[in-house]
């Protein structure tokens, strides 16, 4: 028969239906579309139902089988499998979706599916957003400010020789880079020992003009000369403190004011990253990202982590909730059982830090939580905030995600990437499932699920209903 032949005769059985059909008509329907996509009546009990899933959901589709109809056509071929001696093909996965047919049906709120991230869009994502890409002006301030680190003086005073440097001044080599003042002394910025300030004043330099012109052209006036007031990231963190922060916050740049080649190194590498008025939201995105994806929790469970909650170990990063924080928990308790802690770790990919890749959840919370003490942070103080420093609710991790991932769209028929905080759950536990864990070690260890079917709705198997399978109509 060919697939011609196989989608006129699928037409001609569904045509003018009645909504109930007896077990051995649903069963030979079901054989006709089988054959017109190439797949077996009987698969192994392991992708029965997403098969039967496959059938129903494309003939919903195409032809506006309801709820009775579609739910009829299950029972009968469940009921041609018994006779058959195969066990039931229908299983939690079929009675979710058959909910969600039924609510849409009667009119109900249709909650959109929430989609896994892949490999590569988690990868895409992590080295976007920490290559720290910068603008003219950007680059050119942190620039001054890695030569102001190498000269050991202050980058932000006016008059100083260093803002009005040609290029010629400086000389990059493969280990350091010489830079010469303008009294002739040379001085060096170490590529191993500074690392940080060797990369932005190579980037600086990237962006220079001719070699007679200075660094930082003052005569432009969009690269006026560097000073605290006028670095609007700083200004933008005091305003943004928390009121135990701000204090902390205004003392500290007083401080760089009067003596930076004299402040703690730390404190000199956070000014330079904070020239960028998004770097603090990188960092806090690619982290909440990563710990999302490893840890498996909720939104409303990682809003309520606070800095002193968090406890370094010799692999990463531990991190132990309350009952009351966490939704398993308050079910336990309100079903009379016992107060169940849940023990999150966040580990390092590699033995040493120093090895990780980009993608290590452990570096990246390691970094934010470091700028988050820089900011005067506390340990009552939450982990995920705001530019306005108060905790990050879900509508704006929501868009915050969907504007890190990119996210692809029209992949079948108009359907498009549906992203948000579930989608960290929700990879986790697909994840999990690729690398071999049985859906009862997802539910244990990795979702904390008490029922193994509500954890298996979490996994995402590729094609779930018929996206990459040739539909019997068109």
């Amino acid at each position: 028969m060919s697939r011609a032949e196989a989608r006129a005769l699928v037409a001609a059985e569904i045509t003018n239906q009645e909504p109930t059909r007896n077990s051995r008509d649903a069963t030979r329907v079901y054989e006709v579309w089988c054959a017109a996509n190439d797949q077996t009546v009987f698969p192994d009990a392991a992708i029965a139902e997403q098969q039967l899933l496959r059938f129903l959901h494309s003939n919903r589709l195409e032809h506006g089988w309801s709820w009775g109809t579609c739910n009829n056509y299950a029972l009968g071929i469940a009921q041609s499998y018994e006779r058959d001696g195969r066990p039931d093909p229908r299983g939690s996965r079929m009675k979710a979706w058959l909910l969600a047919v039924k609510r849409q049906q009667a009119g109900g709120p249709a909650t959109p599916r929430t989609d896994a991230l892949g490999g590569t869009q988690i990868l895409s994502a992590v080295a976007t957003r920490s290559s720290g890409l910068e603008g003219h002006r950007v680059a050119r301030l942190r620039g001054v400010i890695s030569v102001a680190e190498a000269l050991g003086v202050d980058p932000t005073a006016y008059g100083t020789a260093l803002q009005r440097l040609p290029r010629s001044a400086f000389s990059v080599r493969e280990e350091d880079i010489v830079v010469t003042d303008a009294t002739g002394r040379k001085h060096l910025l170490d590529r191993t020992a500074q690392p940080e300030f060797f990369a932005a004043l190579t980037a600086a330099l990237d962006h220079a003009g001719d070699v007679d012109l200075p660094l930082f052209d003052a005569s432009d006036a969009s690269d006026r000369p560097l000073t605290v007031r006028d670095t609007r990231s700083l200004r933008a963190a005091w305003d943004r403190a928390t009121p135990r922060g701000s204090a902390r916050v205004q003392v500290r740049v007083a401080s760089w004011r009067e003596a930076f080649p004299a402040s703690a190194p730390t404190d000199r590498v956070w000014w330079l990253r904070c020239v960028d008025e998004e770097y603090e939201r990188r960092v806090q995105d690619v982290a909440y990202l990563l710990v999302g994806i490893q840890t498996a929790l909720r939104h409303q469970t990682m809003k309520q982590m606070s800095l002193g909650h968090i406890a370094t170990t010799t692999t990463g990063y531990v991190h132990e909730i309350a009952p009351k924080e966490h939704k398993g928990g308050l079910q336990s308790v309100a079903q009379g059982g016992r107060r169940r802690r849940l023990t999150k770790f966040v580990d390092h990919l590699e033995r040493s830090p120093l090895t990780c890749p980009a993608h290590c959840p452990a570096c990246a919370l390691g970094t934010h939580l470091a700028l988050r003490r820089q900011r005067g942070a506390t340990d009552t103080d939450p982990v995920w905030v705001t530019q306005h420093g108060r905790p990050l609710a879900l509508g704006p991790a929501n868009r915050r995600l969907q504007q890190l991932i990119d996210a692809p769209t029209d992949l079948c028929d108009g359907w498009t990437q549906n992203i948000g905080t579930r989608s960290l759950r929700v990879t986790a536990a697909t994840l999990a499932r690729q690398m071999g864990m049985t859906p009862t070690q997802i539910a244990e260890t990795v979702t904390d699920h008490a029922n193994v079917a509500t954890a298996e709705l979490y996994i995402r198997r590729v094609d779930p209903f018929s996206f990459q399978l040739a539909l019997p109509l068109t």
